[in-house]
């Protein structure tokens, strides 16, 4: 042990008491919290004291105080009269002897003014939180021998218990493209998205109509029209398109499931709605990318129509859809699978092409017809029937999806 004298200073930041050997000239430590430096008076020019309790120096200045003697009792009442509070931003415990008044002190870690209780605050409080001393006897009641016997069970309800339950299968449609396909956008659960489908549809192909009927006379004012309509334009069709894609996406795979009605239909957020409506732009691009390869090649082979490029653009998109839902979603478009059906299970392909053209010549038919009578006309009902023909469509693509994928 040292012969050298102890000398208390404190840390003028954080307040920090430290515990210095005095020397014969003043020097400075650093305070092991803040790291300021904190000036060491001399051996002479201090009140020193002897370290205390450090007999043996495996305790790292730490002791053991008896609980008899002269000073038991004045440190046992110390001991209770010291404040544990807690620093709101940095959660450092700090202990203060409590005062007449509540005061607060600065936080040894993070300097943050901390509150410290009055006395009488910090009394009541150990009132509050005191444990009784004696509790109230609890005399026990005797309850007498409980009867035991063994419990059986039924043999019904044995068997009950370990049989698997499982959703039965679908039931499988009577006719594969016929069966409540062509009803599909009336029915009950699928009617409200028909008609905000048919309303989105409605308006953009009615602003379509204004605006081509005001570009003849483009010029002055009409031009300031045509101005005002455009960004309105522009968000239908975006709402619309979004929608329309959510929308038939979840019917293709709730249909390819075997569900004869659409459950999980995405959630109602346009964001989710404007990602789906990417996902399919993208689908749509590399079906068309297919028709201009074949552009490409009808031009090197010296053929002047353009409408069999534009024909294996249609027919590339549902095996391209397919693809990508069968591969779960990703940028890959070429399953295996997919790829196989169109040699294993050809008759499913091409009734598929074969209603799904008759649908769509029908439904453009239509509204060519009605164009023909009245441009206003066509782009009112033009845009119910639009919706219906993308429920339809939606409807036997999934239907194409479950012939496929059946064993």
């Amino acid at each position: 042990m040292s012969d050298k004298p102890v000398v208390t200073v404190v840390c003028k930041v954080c307040d920090t008491r430290l515990d210095e050997t005095a020397f014969d000239q003043p020097h400075e430590t650093h305070c092991p919290i803040c790291h300021s430096p904190v000036l060491v008076p001399a051996a002479g020019q201090a009140v020193t004291k002897a370290p205390q309790f450090k007999s043996d120096p495996n305790l790292e200045g730490y002791a053991v105080l008896p609980l008899d003697g002269p000073d038991a009792e004045r440190r046992a009442k110390k001991a209770q009269d010291v404040i544990l509070v807690v620093c709101p931003i940095c959660r450092a415990r700090l202990h203060s002897a409590p005062k007449k008044e509540a005061y607060h002190i600065k936080c040894h870690d993070c300097h943050e003014l901390v509150r410290v209780p009055s006395r009488a605050e910090h009394r009541e409080k150990q009132k509050r939180e005191a444990i009784p001393d004696k509790f109230d006897a609890i005399e026990p009641v005797p309850v007498g021998e409980v009867a035991r016997s063994d419990r059986f069970y039924s043999a019904w309800y044995l068997q009950a218990q370990s049989e698997i339950r499982r959703e039965p299968d679908p039931t499988p449609p009577a006719n594969l493209y016929f069966s409540g396909t062509f009803t599909f956008p009336w029915e009950r659960d699928i009617a409200p998205k028909w008609v905000f489908l048919s309303l989105g549809t409605t308006f953009f192909a009615l602003l379509v109509v204004l605006l081509v009927s005001l570009l003849g006379g483009a010029g002055g004012p009409t031009g300031l029209v045509m101005g005002f309509f455009a960004l309105p334009l522009i968000w239908i069709g975006i709402w619309t398109a979004s929608y329309a894609a959510s929308v038939c996406m979840a019917v293709i795979t709730d249909t390819a499931n075997g569900n004869q009605k659409v459950v999980n239909w995405a959630d109602q957020n346009w964001r989710d709605w404007i990602m789906t409506m990417a996902y399919v732009q993208y689908l749509i691009a590399v079906a068309a990318l297919a028709g201009y390869v074949t552009a490409r090649l009808l031009d090197l082979a010296a053929v002047p129509d353009r409408w069999p490029a534009f024909l294996v653009a249609i027919v590339a998109f549902p095996y391209v859809l397919l693809s990508a839902l069968e591969t779960g979603g990703g940028l890959n478009f070429i399953s295996p699978n997919v790829t196989l059906s169109l040699v294993r299970k050809p008759l499913p392909w091409l009734g598929y092409y074969v209603v799904s053209g008759v649908v769509t010549a029908s439904i453009a038919g239509a509204i060519w017809g009605l164009a023909r009578v009245s441009p206003l006309l066509a782009g009112g009902l033009g845009g119910m029937l639009l919706a219906a023909w993308m429920l339809i469509e939606a409807r036997l693509t999934g239907r194409l999806a479950w012939a496929i994928s059946r064993e």
